[in-house]
């Protein structure tokens, strides 16, 4: 089910089968007559035959195809046979209540039904989805003509060639049209996203393309410019035909590949943390002491990547810092080896199973505040890069000098200015491979936008270089002028997208990592212009200069887009009285930099010392807009870890840990006196499965995977949590009956699978229903808008569960249907985490008199430590 009209079709039939099946189970398990059913029978049949007739309807239309005149006779005689069978059934039945045949007979029957009704949609939406396919293919071979080019000389070729452009452009707005109204009609977010920006780039690069053939038609000056939008146009084109194939979430979301640093980090989370928190449960000293190993394997290869990284980093302080924290990251290592080592002396002692938590505790502490100066740091280049990339008019600028260079003919400013454009648009590429790596595991519907993105901005980077070099070879003819500014328009949109996406708002980074690392951008490219002034370096000057005046603007983009994301008046008049401060100076700070800009290098060095006085006070305003953002938005930390001091200097001398450890009782205690929406548990934090566990068990290992979410959070005062507590153990109840039924055909066991399939569609509507007063007060509009399509999604896969459940119940012996269902569960497991989660956040930005009025509260739970984790 991946389309709103198969969900409107199927999703009441599977609850008249599901209710069916129920029947047919309770009569089976407890003796009893089956009640009379001959007038549901004649009902469905009845509804089946107005399907059946639109889907003949369908068939005889002019448009359908030969294989859809194939398929829908099929699939509408099989659906019909199906209504009859099921009529004769409940006419039998009524003959006798107590017919096995009758009852099996009608089992089939509704089994029958449902694949028959999917059937006859699948015909329709595949004779859809293959009109697309056909002008994908149509415009593809216009390309390959087109792509051959033409002898400008033969005025016969020309022609045709010219005819077969405006055949191009028809095909082009019909396969905009068709694919659009595709977009409109499938279920899931990801699946839209993709083939709505795949399309996107035909419609926007059409007039590239156009223009690049009318300058093949000119004496054939741009050849390679036709062959490069060509290229561009096919990955276009396979990117729909891919998404036009695919029918889950999970193939939408899918990455390409992660980045080697990037699997290592997803792996420390999602699969070395896990093990460390088994194997002290396990209580086996060497079990322990292997996952410890494959930890510190893990995280020495991330280490080593950021030290490679760090060649990079051109801003001295940011350097130092990530440096300081590396070693501190390298000393907790080390502190965790040494307990580990005083662990496997006596692993019944339980101050030594609390210092190993203490120090890998304090090993967590220190990697995350590393990946936020990171993140920090990534931010910074992020600004640099997208202001070097963003306005060829921005004097100063990387494009700036490229478009100079190429305008004016100057072929020897040329190559410098090609070499520094593609260093720049190169970083920016890996700048968004790391920002996909960040956001993978939480966001992968971002991570594939960004994705996209990376791609085009690939595309567009070479097209933008071949165009300068033309322009450059050709200054003064308008319709290669005309040319390049039709690029240069649809690159700067480009850039601008991704720097929404990237940098703009929140997303990839958080707030207060996004203003840190803009502000300390800004002050490495002030401090890097008093140098350049320093050394009479005037182009040095104007590039820091263009740089610092970026990050001001883009520190202003920044708290403007809080400001109208935030539906908070408080925090919103706090950012707008700070952005009215910031914008006093502006005029200043663009007056001094235009000096600076368009002044010859004496005027030019006088200018910078006064651009450096506006810097300053500009910086002190600042101060008090990014105060501003991380007082309100600077957030709660993911998960609660208990406050602990940096650990002791292992002592080399003595085997013994020498300083002791502040009880872990205490530290709880004294968390839940200072803190009112903190909760001592007297019990064990529930736990992941094992591998192998999840591996033999996979919807086990859902509702496992639920439940230790939500017992993040007490249910008591928080229906959201309520709610997904009762998801959990429906989830597990149903993979024990899953495994009943697929032993053996027991009446009982069908019954009860169908009951907690139920129940589990019903939560995710509890769920929804629960989130819903927390969305309407969120005053972040951007996470209201994403709660909204969350709560959406899940309503939807609760929706699809429940039909994949029923299917299933109906032929509990289909391996095929096992893989839906585990996929259906995962995907309903992961929307429900991730609603959690986000309103948690939500609820970070709403009064406590509002959050008792609705009566939900956000409460962590903190277990009494019998194991690392809580």
């Amino acid at each position: 089910m991946h389309t709103k009209t198969s969900k409107a079709v199927l999703s009441p039939l599977a609850d008249a089968v599901s209710t069916l099946i129920v029947i047919v189970s309770e009569a089976e398990t407890e003796g009893s007559p089956m009640p009379d059913l001959s007038a549901l029978g004649a009902n469905v049949e009845a509804q089946i035959a107005n399907l059946v007739k639109v889907g003949q309807s369908i068939q005889s239309m002019p448009s359908s195809d030969e294989q859809l005149k194939r398929e829908m006779p099929v699939a509408c005689d099989d659906v019909t046979t199906s209504a009859q069978r099921l009529v004769t059934a409940t006419k039998d039945l009524v003959d006798d209540p107590y017919s096995p045949a009758g009852r099996s007979g009608l089992l089939d029957a509704v089994k029958g039904i449902l694949g028959g009704t999917t059937q006859v949609l699948n015909c329709v939406d595949d004779a859809e989805v293959r009109k697309i396919l056909f002008r994908c293919q149509a415009l593809r071979e216009h390309l390959n003509v087109i792509e051959a080019g033409v002898d400008p000389q033969d005025r016969t070729a020309v022609t045709s060639y010219i005819n077969r452009l405006q055949q191009t452009s028809q095909n082009i707005v019909a396969l905009a049209q068709a694919t659009n109204k595709r977009v409109t009609e499938l279920l899931y977010p990801v699946l839209q996203l993709r083939l709505k920006k795949a399309v996107n780039v035909i419609v926007k690069e059409s007039p590239l393309l156009l223009g690049a053939c009318k300058l093949l038609l000119m004496n054939a000056k741009d050849a390679e410019g036709v062959k490069r939008n060509c290229a561009r146009f096919y990955e276009a084109i396979e990117e729909i035909e891919t998404v036009l194939k695919y029918t889950t979430e999970e193939e939408g979301l899918a990455l390409e590949s992660l980045s080697v640093v990037g699997n290592q980090k997803r792996a420390l989370v999602q699969e070395h943390i896990p093990a460390i928190v088994r194997a002290l449960s396990s209580g086996q000293p060497h079990e322990v002491k292997v996952a410890i190993a494959e930890h510190a394997k893990a995280q020495k290869a991330v280490i080593m990547n950021t030290e490679d990284m760090l060649q990079g980093q051109r801003d001295p302080v940011l350097k130092q810092q990530i440096q300081e924290l590396l070693s501190e990251v390298a000393q907790a290592q080390t502190f965790v080896d040494e307990v580990v080592r005083e662990y496997e002396r006596d692993p019944t002692d339980p101050e030594k199973q609390r210092a190993i938590r203490h120090a890998v505790d304090h090993l967590l502490g220190r990697t995350d505040a590393l990946q936020c100066a990171l993140n920090r740091a990534l931010v910074g280049q992020a600004v640099s890069a997208i202001a070097n990339l963003a306005d060829r008019n921005q004097p100063g600028t990387a494009i700036n000098r490229l478009d100079h260079a190429a305008r004016n003919g100057d072929s020897a400013a040329l190559k410098p200015a090609l070499e520094d454009f593609r260093a720049q648009a190169e970083e920016l590429e890996e700048i968004a491979n790391a920002a996909i790596d960040l956001v993978a595991v939480a966001n992968p519907q971002l991570a594939q936008e960004l994705l996209i993105m990376r791609n085009r901005v690939r595309g567009l980077a070479e097209a933008y270089e071949h165009a300068a070099v033309t322009l450059a070879n050709n200054p003064n003819d308008a319709a290669v002028q005309e040319h390049y500014k039709q690029i240069a328009s649809v690159w700067e949109e480009c850039i601008d997208e991704l720097q929404k996406n990237l940098t703009g708002q929140e997303g990839v980074f958080k707030a207060h990592e996004l203003v840190t690392g803009t502000k300390q951008t800004l002050g490495h490219h002030a401090a890097a212009l008093q140098k350049a002034v320093q050394n009479r370096d005037a182009d040095g000057a104007r590039q820091e200069t263009a740089l610092v005046y970026a990050a001001a603007k883009q520190l202003l983009s920044i708290a403007k887009a809080e400001a109208a994301n935030t539906d908070d008046a408080i925090y919103r008049q706090e950012l707008e009285v700070e952005i009215r401060q910031v914008e006093q100076f502006l005029p200043n700070l663009t007056s001094a930099a235009q000096q600076i800009f368009e002044g010859d290098e004496d005027i030019a060095f006088d200018a910078a010392a006064a651009f450096g006085a506006v810097v300053g006070n500009l910086a002190s305003q600042l101060g008090g807009l990014t105060s501003a953002i991380r007082k309100f938005k600077g957030g709660a930390p993911e998960t609660l870890t208990l406050p602990v001091a940096p650990p002791p200097e292992p002592t080399p001398k003595s085997p013994e840990i020498t300083e002791p450890i502040t009880p872990l009782n205490q530290q709880i205690d004294a968390i839940a006196e200072q803190l009112g929406d903190i909760v001592v548990v007297e019990e064990e934090k529930p736990m992941l499965l094992t591998e192998d566990e999840a591996r033999t068990s996979p919807l086990k290992a859902a509702g496992q995977e639920l439940k230790v979410e939500a017992s993040n959070w007490t249910a008591r005062e928080n229906s959201i949590v309520h709610a997904a507590n009762t998801m959990s153990q429906a989830l597990l109840d149903l993979a024990s009956y899953h495994q009943t039924l697929r032993l053996n055909r027991d009446p009982a066991a069908k019954k009860q699978f169908i009951a907690a399939a139920q129940e589990i569609m019903g939560e995710s509507t509890n769920v929804a229903k629960a989130s819903r007063p927390l969305v309407d007060l969120c005053t972040d509009r951007r996470l209201k808008a994403q709660l909204l399509g969350t709560l959406d999604r899940i309503q939807t896969l609760g929706q699809q569960f429940k039909i994949v459940a029923a299917v299933k119940a109906s032929a509990p012996t289909d391996t095929d249907k096992d893989a839906q269902l585990v996929a259906c569960a995962n995907n309903l497991m992961s929307g429900v985490k991730g609603c959690l989660r986000d309103c948690e956040s939500a609820s970070l930005r709403i009064s406590e008199d509002k959050l008792k009025d609705i009566g939900v509260k956000f409460r962590r739970q903190v277990y009494r430590a019998k194991q690392f984790g809580a």
